[in-house]
């Protein structure tokens, strides 16, 4: 039997993957994007990852060189249920 080379179906996972993380992960590609619109939307589904989004709508008040997607975060963390 020939041996299966592919990384995907070749049976064994990728060590440490967790579909959060590539939510997260896509959440954090967006927010790099120089199109506000993508980073608020990025903005949007960054809750849905608890304190790790939280964390990254932090950064993009701080970081992001944008007016408006600071604002965004801003107003995505203060109409968040979390504490």
């Amino acid at each position: 039997m020939a041996e299966n080379l592919d990384p995907v179906l070749g049976g064994q996972g990728l060590g440490g993957f967790d579909p959060v993380m590539g939510g997260l992960i896509a959440v954090q590609q967006d927010l790099a994007s120089s199109d506000p619109k993508v980073s608020i939307r990025a903005l949007k589904d960054a809750l849905r990852y608890g304190e790790k989004g939280a964390q990254l709508l932090i950064q993009a008040m701080q970081q992001d060189g944008d007016w408006e997607v600071k604002l965004a975060a801003w107003e995505t963390l203060l109409k968040s249920d979390e504490p």
